[in-house]
């Protein structure tokens, strides 16, 4: 028995106890002794937008605004056990704290005064629209477009007046756009790419997920103990070079196994053998492997 949760929106289903016409008898049954088993599979950018038909990079400015306005807030988000950018615990050793306070209902609550505080109107972030213009302007450079200092300042300044002549209070990303591509694109495109693919690729560069050691599915985590022995980060993305010396390190023969049978359930490149070949009866000495764990890190989870 399983259950499975794609992250999309469902629609709750009746509950008689409930409503108008209910009479508010329900009672919570008490904790059942079920070990619930779950996974979480990498996402894309790209596959949340076409998964619910959102236009090309919303899903990146999103994430833009969501860091943003974590960082603003000083709102702590929740992260996975393992995770990478999550805080390692510190183990220095610290004085021996004083006798707590009593923690004040005001001060366990954060919750009830940030929904009773107005709205902030969020007004021109500087820092940002000058990230946008110096990142434009070196990508614009890479493309072998003639920009320099100046019109990163140009097009700070220009995003600035075009959002206020169309009644905005602050640049929206359709202002940095228009901007850019009046300041830096002069009269002809010297590579293959123009100022507006400059800015999609930069304000909606795809991103893809991936899921922390700690937070992996069990049968995931024991392919990842399993190769340990051949001290790779497996989940990095990119290819590996795996070099395995069987006469010299005998424990590599299990290793050995696990990639073979990776080799006939992953997908094409995951494991791709280069030296070494296994046959009925037969098994190499040596073998050489190009792994790519980390990029098909989904494949993996969907294993198990």
């Amino acid at each position: 028995d399983c259950l499975y949760v794609c992250g999309a929106f469902h629609a709750a289903s009746r509950v008689d106890e409930f409503g108008v016409a209910g009479g508010g008898s329900f009672d919570v049954s008490p904790r059942s002794a079920t070990t619930w088993q779950y996974g979480l599979i990498p996402s894309s950018h790209a596959a949340i937008e076409a998964q619910f038909g959102l236009a090309s990079g919303s899903v990146s400015i999103a994430a833009t605004q969501w860091a943003k306005n974590l960082k603003r807030t000083r709102v702590q988000p929740y992260r996975l056990a393992g995770q990478d950018g999550a805080k390692k615990p510190r183990t220095a050793k610290k004085a021996a704290p004083a006798a707590p306070a009593p923690p004040s209902e005001a001060a366990a609550d954060r919750l009830s005064g940030f929904l009773r505080r107005p709205p902030v109107l969020d007004t021109l972030d500087e820092a940002e629209l000058l990230g946008w213009s110096v990142d434009i302007v070196r990508a614009a450079r890479r493309s072998g477009y003639a920009a320099s200092t100046a019109d990163a300042i140009a097009v700070f300044e220009t995003s600035i007046l075009l959002a206020g002549m169309r009644d905005r209070a602050k640049p929206t990303p359709y202002d940095f756009q228009d901007a850019a591509i009046t300041c830096i694109e002069k009269d002809s495109v010297p590579g293959r790419r123009d100022v507006r693919r400059l800015v999609e690729i930069m304000m909606g560069g795809d991103r893809i997920g991936r899921v922390g050691y700690d937070a992996l599915p069990p049968l995931a985590r024991d392919v990842h103990d399993r190769l340990a022995p051949l001290e790779l980060k497996l989940q990095q993305r990119g290819v590996q070079r795996a070099l395995l010396d069987m006469n010299a390190r005998p424990e590599l023969g299990a290793c050995s196994d696990v990639l073979w049978m990776l080799r006939r359930l992953m997908p094409h490149g995951a494991a791709r053998p280069i030296m070494g070949e296994r046959k009925l009866g037969e098994r190499s000495i040596q073998e050489s492997w190009d792994l790519a764990l980390g990029t098909h890190q989904r494949a993996l989870i969907e294993l198990g």
